[in-house]
């Protein structure tokens, strides 16, 4: 093909695909949420190396992932619920199975997606952990994945008082 035809080709395909492109506005809250997740988790990758990032920095990020899984508990796609476990200290094999647990959701939903569906995304990076207090997560699941957490919890005993 000639450079000139190759041109012509790929500024009709162009055209076409652009005129397809919803605008940002006509976006499900999942496409928001993974866009949003996707671009923080790339900005924090490339922040890291120097240093821990400035949580302030993450601010307007986190209110609007928030915002978005509140929108997906709203419609009644996701359920939202306070897990509190054991202190992390010792329960390596505990927590690799909630680690488990979510690399299994991240098959569905993308592993930043996973990860902020079960509070152990941005914000989780942000903080400081201490190894002796209760891990409290704020997840955002499907019910039926909200269930088996939850038993997987159950049977690990792994509830905090």
């Amino acid at each position: 093909m000639r450079p000139i035809a190759t041109l012509i080709a790929v500024l009709i395909i162009g055209t076409s695909l652009a005129e397809e492109v919803k605008p940002a506005s006509e976006f499900s809250p999942w496409m928001k949420l993974s866009v949003r997740v996707q671009n923080v988790a790339l900005v924090f990758q490339r922040l890291n190396p120097s240093g821990q990032p400035d949580p302030s920095f993450f601010t307007d990020d986190l209110k609007e992932i928030d915002r978005l899984l509140s929108v997906l508990v709203s419609e009644g796609i996701l359920t939202k619920s306070v897990v509190k476990l054991r202190p992390p200290k010792g329960r390596d094999k505990d927590y690799d199975r909630i680690m488990e647990f979510t690399e299994k959701l991240a098959e569905t939903y993308g592993q930043y997606v996973a990860l902020e569906l079960m509070d152990l995304g941005l914000r989780r990076r942000l903080s400081a952990m201490d190894e002796d207090e209760p891990l409290v997560l704020n997840v955002h699941l499907p019910s039926d994945q909200l269930k088996a957490f939850r038993a997987l919890v159950r049977e690990y005993d792994m509830a905090a008082e």
